[in-house]
């Protein structure tokens, strides 16, 4: 799902607009940070069930 929206992000910021190409350079950034605190969190979760 996160990857769908990462993907029409860049298609967004294939725009020749600057700020837009920023804007979404930090919502790529912010979403790769989310999928790796989850992927963090979940990964805590599987080690203490063990």
């Amino acid at each position: 799902m996160l990857n769908l929206e990462i993907i029409i992000l860049r298609k967004r910021a294939t725009v020749p607009n600057k700020d837009s190409v920023k804007t979404n350079l930090k919502a790529t950034a912010i979403y790769i940070i989310l999928n790796n605190t989850l992927a963090i969190v979940l990964n805590k979760k599987l080690i203490e069930e063990k």
